[in-house]
């Protein structure tokens, strides 16, 4: 089964609610494919009309995170408000990892946050819960590690020595996994994991912006591997919808096992 398969198929029934930060009035129509997957609540500087309950606010950040804190919504998104002020006003701390669709692929990719994944400790717990997750969407995890260098490169310099390391270490402590170094070659991560951990949070963002902003990947959004549904998304993005539903389907999962991430 496709992990988005299971996000829709989770999605679907009991529509979980889920509140979405809107900037520019002109993505309300970006909405409107998730509406059969989720009770959608936009929180926007703007007052916005239609079929989509929307509350217009003065703090747009503050107000989205709020509903989330008092339990009116199940789960948030970002949607395109701004990723600094998002960050650091939410109650808890959590790296994240971006879904993402490429080539007939589907895979969990993270860290993404340029200040996360700064050790492999970070990275070995992310991958142990992103397996969890899988594991919960009845969909066998398979783990790619990367670093900044062929296996073979060992020697060119200290910072790609240093990350192969890295690697190893990381792909021996999950060895109990179906994991695998792919080193550098993100093309083989790709066609053979669901779950790509990164060197760090920098590379992570980067390759998200090559695959999906500049390139053809299809993005479903960030999720905090913390306790809240919290989905984060880049501005750019134009696919705020599929984040919603994967927001409703992790908010399904919560509601359904207690803790998602365990």
């Amino acid at each position: 089964m496709k992990i988005t398969d299971a996000i829709k198929n989770l999605a679907l029934g009991d529509r979980m609610k889920i509140a979405v930060g809107i900037r520019n009035r002109e993505k309300v129509d970006l909405l409107k494919p998730a509406m059969r997957y989720a009770e959608i609540v936009i929180v926007s500087p703007h007052r916005i009309d239609g079929e989509i309950e929307a509350i217009r606010s003065d703090d747009p950040v503050d107000d989205l995170i709020s509903l989330l804190i008092s339990g009116y919504v199940d789960g948030i998104v970002r949607g395109d408000l701004p990723a600094k002020d998002f960050k650091t006003r939410l109650p808890f701390t959590g790296e994240r990892a971006v879904l993402m669709e490429l080539r007939g692929s589907e895979f969990y990719m993270g860290p993404v946050g340029i200040d996360e994944g700064r050790n492999p400790e970070n990275r070995i717990e992310m991958a142990g819960k992103l397996a969890s997750l899988l594991e919960k969407f009845g969909i066998e995890p398979a783990i790619g590690v990367l670093s900044k260098g062929r296996l073979e490169d060992v020697g060119r310099s200290d910072e790609v020595d240093r990350s192969i390391s890295e690697g190893e270490l990381i792909a021996e402590k999950l060895s109990g996994m179906n994991v695998y170094h792919h080193g550098i070659l993100i093309e083989r991560a790709v066609k053979n994991s669901n779950i790509i951990i990164c060197p760090d949070g920098i590379t992570g963002n980067l390759l998200f912006r090559a695959m999906v902003l500049a390139g053809k990947a299809v993005g479903w959004g960030a999720p905090y591997i913390a306790g809240n549904v919290v989905i984060d998304t880049s501005r750019n993005s134009p696919y705020i919808s599929n984040a919603i539903i994967h927001a409703s389907a992790l908010a399904k999962l919560k509601e359904m096992h207690g803790d998602i991430w365990s």
